[in-house]
């Protein structure tokens, strides 16, 4: 039996660029859907803190995780780096589900 996986990602974003970083956000979170084996995807705010956002990823099992990995996201990654630089920062962690 294989254990879904959820993908999360927190980003702490410069209040500056917060408009533009979720306006480029959706569609970024739209291509990562069309990856082989990501099921869904969901935006959470901080209640504390209006400038982290969380973004949770749930893939199918974790052979998808490392594809993704080994695949597509260096260059997901940098394309944000590369518009925000160091306006934003993120965390990641990989869940398996129970």
């Amino acid at each position: 039996m294989t254990s879904k996986i959820l993908y999360e990602v927190s980003i702490a974003v410069a209040p500056d660029v917060r408009a533009e970083y979720l306006h480029w956000l959706r569609p970024h979170m739209d291509t990562m859907l069309a990856f082989d084996g990501f099921e869904s995807a969901q935006m959470f705010f901080n209640a504390d803190d209006e400038n982290e956002i969380v973004c949770h990823y749930v893939l199918r099992d974790m052979a998808a995780m490392n594809a993704y990995l080994g695949g597509p996201a260096a260059e997901m990654r940098a394309d944000g780096a590369r518009r925000f630089g160091d306006k934003i920062s993120a965390r990641r962690r990989i869940l398996k589900c129970a």
